[in-house]
């Protein structure tokens, strides 16, 4: 069990993109890489500057966790209260 989480925690192997939905694996230097080539792109080209290409999806495509079913923040902070829990509303 302590393989698949370490295999999981790191973003190079084919496990952690495979759950995280990425198209491929990334290592870490490579995200690093990949920030700094958009912070240095668009502090020279401005608006025209096209962010690189990471392999997660766009926040559009991606699945949300945790539906709320309609409700408001207090709404559920008042459910989870009954239920236990200490969240400030």
């Amino acid at each position: 069990m302590r393989h698949a989480r370490t295999l999981r925690l790191d973003p190079s192997s084919q496990l952690a993109a495979s759950i995280e939905g990425w198209d491929y694996p990334l290592e870490r230097l490579g995200w690093m890489i990949a920030d700094l080539l958009d912070v240095q792109g668009s502090s020279k080209a401005g608006k025209k500057w096209k962010s690189y290409p990471r392999p997660i999806k766009p926040k559009s495509a991606s699945q949300h966790w945790g539906d709320t079913g309609g409700r408001t923040r207090s709404q559920v902070v008042e459910i989870l209260n009954g239920l236990g829990h200490n969240l400030p509303v």
